[in-house]
This record gives C-alpha cells, sequence and structure tokens, in this order.
C-alpha cells in the first residue's frame, strides 16, 4: 500500500464522518489539514489521539473529546476549546495563549510548562491538574476549580483568579503578584516561598493556608479569613512593611534621577 492510499478520518462522538482525506500521512496532519480549510470540529473524537506537535491554532473544536490525547507542544493559540473533555490531555510545552477553555473538563490534565496567557479558563474543572511551571500571566481563571491541582513556580501574574476553588492547591514558589484572588477558596493551599505582592485577597478564605517565606508586600486582606488573630496581624504587617518599603524605593530612584539630571546638566554647562 502505497504512502497516500490510507484514508485518515475525524468522525464526532456519534460517528459521523467531519472530514476526511488520503493526502496526509497521519491523523496528525489531517487534524492539520481540517484547520486549514476552516472545517468546524464541533463534537470531534479524539480520544487518546497522538496529535503531538501539532498545529491547531485557531481552530473551533467545542464540546470535542480528547480524553487522554497528546497534545504535547502543540501549537493551539486561540484555539476554542469550549466545553470539551481535555481529561488527563497531555499539553505539556503546548502553546496555549489567548486559547478558549471555558466550561472544559481539565481533571489531571498536564499542562507542565505551557503558556497559558490571556487565557480564557473561566468555569473549568481542573481538579488534580499539573500547571508546574506554566505561564498563565494575564489570564482569566474566574470560578474554575483547581482542587488539589499542582501550580508549583507557575506565573500568574495580572490573572483574574476570583471566586476560583483552590483548596488543597500547590503553589510554591508561584509569581501571583497583581493576581485578582477575591472571594477565592484557598484553604490550606501552600504559598510557600511565593510572591503575592499588591495581590487582592479580599474575602477570600485563608484558613490553614501555608505562607512560609511569601513576599506579600502591598496584598490587599481586606474581609480575609485567617485561621487566627495572629496570622492575620503578621500578614498586615508584612503587606504594610512592603508598601512601605516599595514607597521607599521609587522614591530613592526619582532622587538619584534628579541628582544625575543635575550632574549632566552641570557638566554641560562646564562645556
Amino acid at each position: 500500500m502505497g504512502l497516500f492510499d490510507k484514508t485518515y478520518e475525524i468522525k464526532d462522538i456519534d460517528g459521523n464522518i467531519l472530514f476526511k482525506s488520503k493526502n496526509v500521512k497521519s491523523l496528525k496532519e489531517c487534524a492539520e489539514l481540517a484547520v486549514k480549510e476552516g472545517i468546524h470540529l464541533k463534537e470531534a473524537d479524539f480520544i487518546g489521539a497522538d496529535l503531538k506537535g501539532a498545529n491547531l491554532a485557531g481552530a473551533a473544536i467545542w464540546n470535542a473529546d480528547f480524553c487522554g490525547a497528546d497534545l504535547e507542544g502543540a501549537n493551539l493559540e486561540r484555539t476554542s476549546f469550549i466545553c470539551a473533555n481535555l481529561e488527563g490531555v497531555n499539553f505539556k510545552n503546548a502553546n496555549l495563549k489567548d486559547a478558549c477553555l471555558y466550561k472544559t473538563n481539565l481533571e489531571t490534565a498536564c499542562l507542565e510548562k505551557a503558556n497559558l496567557t490571556e487565557s480564557d479558563i473561566t468555569f473549568a474543572n481542573a481538579e488534580g491538574a499539573n500547571f508546574c511551571n506554566a505561564n498563565l500571566k494575564g489570564a482569566n481563571l474566574w470560578s474554575i476549580n483547581l482542587t488539589k491541582a499542582n501550580l508549583k513556580k507557575a506565573n500568574l501574574e495580572d490573572s483574574n483568579i476570583k471566586g476560583a476553588n483552590l483548596a488543597w492547591v500547590n503553589l510554591e514558589e508561584a509569581n501571583l503578584k497583581k493576581a485578582n484572588l477575591k472571594k477565592a477558596n484557598l484553604q490550606e493551599v501552600s504559598f510557600e516561598g511565593a510572591n503575592l505582592e499588591n495581590a487582592d485577597f479580599t474575602e477570600a478564605d485563608l484558613k490553614l493556608a501555608k505562607l512560609n517565606n511569601a513576599k506579600m508586600g502591598g496584598a490587599d486582606f481586606t474581609y480575609t479569613a485567617f485561621s487566627s488573630d495572629e496570622i492575620k496581624k503578621d500578614c498586615l504587617r508584612k503587606s504594610q512593611e512592603g508598601k512601605e518599603a516599595t514607597k521607599k524605593a521609587a522614591d530613592d530612584a526619582k532622587i538619584a534621577n534628579a541628582q544625575a539630571m543635575i550632574k549632566a546638566a552641570a557638566m554641560t554647562k562646564q562645556k
């Protein structure tokens, strides 16, 4: 049989053919061609599929089933996975920048070192998922379920995590600078060594959270729930100290800049 004698098909979850081609060598190439031709892969069946390194940027793959699929290193920028089943999917090192993962099932998925900047993961279920070293800067995680997920060393700067469930999550050494954590469930979360500077914890629940060595200068703890008054006082103190240190650094920089300008002007005058 020749190289292109086999026909590759992409079917929906009911077995209906959405796209097929003989001019490809794999299911991965078939999917890439379908996306290139603008085919809407709604409810596509990609269960256990090998799509490693695939370029599916900008694809519309709503309500599809990718359970257990391999998308390691794939280009999924601006791809829409609305309501898709992504349970156990391997997204390691994948590019999911500006992707839409609204109401997806990401339970136990691997997103280690994935690029999720500016992505929409609102109302998703990511229980037990691995986001270790992932870049979620500016991502929208409003009301996401991240129970028992691993976000160690993840970048969540400027992200929106309002109303999310992060109970028992590992956020050790993570960057949550300026993150919005209003009304989030953060019970028993480990923030050890994390950067919480200027993060908003208004009305969040931080009971039994581990905050050892966390940076929290400028963090907002308005109506935040703590395990004890002692921990609350310590967090408020560190927040205030951080604000004062930041202000002092800014003032010192202004003074140094002014002095440099005066010195430069004096040298110019001497010439």
